[in-house]
């Protein structure tokens, strides 16, 4: 049984760590994709912007509020989905090491 509990508690520790690392990747990612979208947007709705139709307008306004949310909510989705995903994770790989381990305990005969 102690074997186990130190397999659940490094089995965690280890998708915890790798999926922090990854989920910090992805959001330095994606934050520089809301970025950029940001820049590409801005010139086209501030001062000395071209006259566009107000259809045109519109959508640039849709589009501008669409990647203000878009980077207000990022964080939070980033850090729910990476939880579910390392819980996932980590009880697949709990419940496979644990029959490994049950399986090794049987074929070594313990004192």
């Amino acid at each position: 049984m102690q074997i186990k509990r130190a397999w659940a508690l490094q089995s965690f520790v280890l998708c915890f760590l790798l999926n922090a690392v990854l989920t910090v990747f992805l959001f330095i990612m994606a934050d520089r994709v809301m970025q950029g979208l940001t820049e590409w947007v801005s010139p086209l709705r501030g001062p000395g912007a071209p006259i566009l139709s107000d259809d045109a307008r519109a959508a640039l306004d849709g589009l501008r509020i669409l990647i203000d949310q878009t980077h207000q909510y990022l964080a939070r989705f980033l850090f729910v989905l990476s939880g579910v995903v390392t819980l996932l994770l980590w009880l697949l790989i709990y419940l496979l090491g644990s029959r490994q381990i049950d399986r090794a305990s049987a074929i070594v005969p313990t004192e």
